[in-house]
């Protein structure tokens, strides 16, 4: 007797949560994630990001792959700088390398690179209509040698460079 019991205090539940679904979707409600999109912005140009650190080179990365990025999606067409109804300006601002582990006090086994990209899109006005800036990082393995070192920090500059692309275009387009 219990267990149809149970199941009938169930159905009351069930009932109320319906009506309170029906009652937001009647007041036109949007949960949290809903936002007004840039209809208007229908392809975007990107030029080169401007780098602002002492890391030579990292800007043609950074490019690349938000080129690369926004290419392969389907709602925002790349065109160059005259025909776009957007512009992308990208700006590596803060490059910061961290010791996280260390062999002895004068080596260091493992780092940590921290990167702070400030984006920002303007449309043909000049107006600002979307800017965030993104900060990512990363950890590499510090080799014996220079050379691999550096080779490490590459990878660990790709993987943060691929990932803040992602997140632009992701943070971007979630709009439309």
């Amino acid at each position: 007797m219990r267990k149809s019991g149970a199941a009938i205090s169930i159905i009351p539940l069930a009932g109320v949560a319906l009506g309170v679904i029906l009652l937001l979707a009647a007041c036109n409600y949007r949960f949290g994630g809903y936002r007004e999109g840039y209809k208007e912005i229908q392809s975007l140009s990107i030029p080169p990001f401007e780098n602002r650190t002492r890391q030579v080179g990292i800007e043609a990365l950074f490019t690349n792959d938000l080129v690369y990025e926004v290419g392969r999606g389907d709602r925002i067409a790349l065109t160059d700088h005259a025909s776009a109804d957007a512009v992308v300006k990208g700006v590596i601002k803060e490059l910061q390398t961290n010791t996280i582990s260390r062999d002895n006090i004068n080596t260091a086994l493992e780092r940590r690179v921290y990167v702070t990209v400030e984006l920002t899109v303007k449309d043909r006005k000049g107006d600002k209509v979307w800017g965030q800036k993104i900060r990512e990082n990363e950890a590499y393995f510090v080799e014996p040698d220079k050379v691999s070192s550096e080779g490490s920090l590459r990878e660990a500059l790709e993987a943060i460079s691929l990932r803040i692309a992602e997140k632009f275009h992701y943070r971007f387009t979630q709009r439309f």
